[in-house]
């Protein structure tokens, strides 16, 4: 599965950013990756280990996969 997450590093950029989803409000690392007319940003949060809370592939300028988190419940 790290594989999957894995992008080259001369193609990646990693700023520091806040990003605001249906789940909440989050700070964390904002990943934008430029390749062969595809542009993907993922942003992870600094809190909540695991996927991106948003993640946009754009091919060519058009958005081909939004991935978004809607909620967020911790289980006691």
């Amino acid at each position: 599965l790290q594989a999957h997450a894995s992008w080259p590093a001369e193609h990646t950029t990693i700023t520091e950013a806040e990003e605001t989803v249906p789940a909440g409000t989050y700070r964390g690392f904002l990943y934008r990756v430029e390749q062969e007319g595809m542009v993907t940003e993922a942003f992870f949060a600094r809190d909540l280990p695991g996927p991106p809370v948003r993640m946009v592939r754009r091919r060519d300028g058009k958005a081909e996969m939004t991935m978004t988190l809607v909620a967020h419940e911790v289980e006691e």
